[in-house]
């Protein structure tokens, strides 16, 4: 059994440590410490100053980067597309901003938007193949293409009649009613009374496809793909995306080797090279600018394009790829 004395003296210890403690934190030890405290938080206090006031310097400066390049950008397009018409071509995801910042870029140069065309989700879905191989049954006769053509190269080669024609040419009327029918509807048209110079299209980072699947959105990919392709290999077509990552539908895109692409699309930098390389098509030209995979510069050389109706105009500008 434990001796009495023994838990006294381990209170008396125990008081006696508390006393001394108090003693040199309210004495001695009290200024030391607190001036230990006081200093960290004012050297933290001022490390957290000193970033924020390099923050804001160097925010400040890529803000007048960027004011100064899209400046210079304004001055390098201006005019390049006086009296040229261009249709945008918009596939699921891509962004209302991107699509403004693409439409005000062709307006600064001078161009007209002569409307737009969306592509739905109908348009590449695996499930909606019977219905497409349908629709080009009823459209490719009137289009004149091959009987063994592939049904998405049928309704590629409508759109492009569309996009190019004017849905107000007499050839259009059957091929609108097929592709906007109520219900099975593969396109969402607004305007394009007028026929285009040269087609934009506008492609997301990534499809939105509704309860679709991996491989379901890779098969849909590629039916964009050669949509692009397809559209391409019809007259002046360009395409604007995302950053141009890996796995970007515009590096897929980029990857038919046909057509011209511009990435990052929605910044300063996409803002100069859109109408360049629109510009680039109609006079039968291909570039890859941008900073992302396979670009060939960051930012495109000047492009002027013949005013239609202007001394030195001709067919050539306007009416294809060489």
């Amino acid at each position: 059994m434990v001796d009495f004395r023994y838990h006294l003296v381990s209170l008396v210890s125990v008081f006696l440590a508390l006393a001394v403690g108090i003693i040199l934190g309210a004495g001695p030890l009290q200024n030391a410490i607190g001036d230990t405290l006081s200093n960290r938080v004012e050297a933290l206090r001022a490390s957290r100053d000193d970033a924020r006031e390099k923050f804001d310097a160097a925010n400040d400066e890529l803000k007048s980067s960027n004011a100064a390049l899209k400046k210079a950008g304004e001055q390098l397009v201006d005019k390049t597309l006086t009296g040229r018409r261009v249709a945008l071509v918009v596939m699921p995801g891509a962004s209302d901003e991107e699509i403004t910042a693409a439409q005000e870029s062709l307006t600064l140069a001078g161009a007209t938007i002569t409307g737009r065309m969306d592509l739905n989700a109908k348009y590449a879905s695996s499930d909606g193949a019977a219905h497409r191989k349908a629709v080009a049954g009823q459209v490719g006769p009137a289009l004149g293409q091959a009987q063994d053509a592939g049904p998405d190269d049928v309704i590629a080669a409508a759109i492009s009649h569309i996009l190019r024609k004017g849905v107000n040419d007499g050839a259009s009327a059957p091929l609108v009613a097929a592709l906007t029918a109520k219900g099975d509807a593969l396109v969402k048209i607004a305007d394009l009374k007028q026929p285009a110079d040269a087609v934009l299209v506008v492609a997301p980072k990534e499809l939105r496809l509704a309860n679709a699947s991996k491989a379901k959105k890779a098969a849909a990919a590629k039916v964009y793909t050669q949509a692009f392709k397809d559209l391409s290999a019809k007259g002046p077509t360009a395409a604007l995306g995302a950053d141009g990552g890996k796995n970007d539908l515009i590096v897929s895109l980029r990857g038919t080797k046909s057509g011209s692409t511009v990435d990052h699309a929605g910044g300063t930098q996409a803002s100069i090279n859109t109408p360049i390389a629109v510009a680039s098509e109609i006079l039968g030209g291909h570039v890859h600018l941008g900073t992302g995979q396979s670009a060939e510069s960051p930012i495109g050389t000047r492009v002027d394009v013949a005013v239609p109706g202007a001394a030195g105009s001709n067919a050539a500008n306007g009416n294809g790829n060489g």
